[in-house]
Parts: structure tokens; C-alpha cells; sequence
């Protein structure tokens, strides 16, 4: 956010701001898969009973020190150990260390939060995938493969091929095969977590897509990492590393 300095024309204040952000609808939200990976999706169970709000408020209040203190006792614990948790491939690392330090003194395993939180994003990325037409389409066509290897061109004739003359149609439907890997690189961690590989890059004269459908189903929470010169970032913050897996068929 900027603004003008005061009583001036032509100095700006930048001002910095992060803090965690509640968004609620009926229908799938996170479908880009970039937010996907930086969100918590927690879907509400429709209550059996109805209260008043005021019930409500009365109930919390009577609870709210037995929370406090219980929410104090696990910072306590995150704070001793959140420098002593180990690396991870999940994307809010932070989040992370921090939820894992403290998750043994809220009453759970060793372990659960990575465990539910590789679970939601397995079915965020998941959800993500099946309302792109793209992504769909790119699924189907890995089915019977194990790997494809062509230009942008070539994989946009494929998938034209492909899909219903309805879908080409539509106009989130990509028109030209740049948009094509566009397209691809954004959906390059929902493609991964349903088990198929993406990278793109360039030889002399021409730019290359490549599939790999992967043997067994991708984890997110334990991908490695292979180098490449000739290979172009292939999606979002992941766009820096190329996270790829070792069982994807090369």
C-alpha cells in the first residue's frame, strides 16, 4: 500500500502489511492452485442444532479462559522448539515448524499437523484441478501415458483433440500455445499432486513441454529436487525450484 508523504507532492511512504486472511463462500475458493498452497481450507459441517447467539457468546465466555490458557500452554511449548524442526518441502515453512513444535503439548501425535496439513492440500490442489478445463484436460490425456514430450503447439493440437468443441469454446480455454504453458506452469502443483510431472524450457530454436505421469501417486510433503540448466521455473514460488519427483518416469 502507498500513499502520498504529507505535505508532499513527490516523496512515497510505503507501508508494509501481512496478517492472516478469513475468506468464507459456499463454493470452492482456493482453486488457483498458488493460493491453494498458501491457505488452510476447513470446510464447516452444517449443525444438527441451532443456537441463539446469545447462547452462543454466553458458552464461549464460560470457556474462553480454559482455551487461553490451553492456546498458552502449546505457544509456550512452539516457542521452545520451533528452531529445532526440520526442514520441509511444505510451501508455509514457518506455519510449519511452528504448528509442529507445539502440537504434542495441545494433546495430539507427533506428526499430526504435517499429516492433516498434507491431507487438506492434497484436496485443495485436487479441487483446483477438476474446475480448470486445462487441468482436466491434461489429466485425461496422461491416463494411458507415461510421458509426452512436444512443443506448446503440439500439446495444444493434442488437447483440442482431446476435449468437446463446447470446452475449446469457452473463453477460459487458452487460444495460443503461449498461454497454453501459462496456464500450465500455475497448475504445475495441482498437476504434481495428482501425479503428473510439468517442465518447460529451451533448446537452440525451439521451446519444449514435457509430461511424466509418476509411477505412484505424489506426495507433497516429500518431493526432490533435480537441476537442470536448459529447464525454466515451472510454477508460482515453486517457479524457483524445480520440485520434481524421483519415481516420475525420465
Amino acid at each position: 500500500m502507498a500513499s502520498r508523504r504529507l505535505y508532499s507532492d513527490h516523496d512515497e511512504v510505503l507501508i508494509e502489511l501481512q496478517r492472516p486472511t478469513i475468506i468464507n463462500g459456499i463454493e470452492d475458493l482456493t482453486t488457483r492452485p498458488d493460493l491453494a498452497s498458501r491457505s488452510l481450507v476447513i470446510e464447516c459441517k452444517v449443525p444438527e442444532i441451532r443456537k441463539r447467539e446469545s447462547d452462543f457468546w454466553r458458552e464461549l465466555e464460560q470457556d474462553a479462559p480454559h482455551i487461553f490458557a490451553g492456546l498458552l500452554v502449546g505457544v509456550q511449548q512452539a516457542l521452545r522448539f520451533q528452531h529445532e524442526q526440520p526442514a520441509t518441502a511444505i510451501r508455509m515453512a514457518d506455519l510449519a515448524a511452528w504448528a509442529t513444535a507445539g502440537e504434542t503439548a495441545l494433546g495430539f501425535q507427533q506428526g499430526a499437523f504435517i499429516e492433516a496439513y498434507t491431507e487438506n492440500q492434497q484436496g485443495a490442489l485436487t479441487a483446483g484441478l477438476h474446475v480448470s478445463p486445462v487441468g482436466q484436460a491434461v489429466t485425461d490425456f496422461m491416463d494411458t501415458r507415461t510421458r509426452w514430450d512436444g512443443s506448446a503447439s503440439e500439446l495444444m493440437e493434442e488437447l483440442n483433440r482431446k476435449v468437446s468443441e463446447h470446452i475449446t469454446r469457452q473463453k477460459s480455454w487458452p487460444r495460443a500455445p503461449h498461454v497454453l504453458t501459462q496456464r500450465l506452469i500455475r497448475l504445475a502443483p495441482a498437476l504434481r499432486a495428482a501425479g503428473i510431472g510439468f517442465e518447460h524450457g529451451r533448446d537452440a530454436d525451439t521451446r519444449w513441454i514435457r509430461l511424466c505421469k509418476s509411477r505412484t501417486e505424489a506426495s507433497l510433503a516429500s518431493p526432490s529436487v533435480m537441476t537442470g540448466d536448459s529447464v525454466t521455473p515451472h510454477d508460482a514460488n515453486d517457479a524457483e525450484s524445480r520440485q520434481v519427483h524421483k519415481e516420475w518416469t525420465l
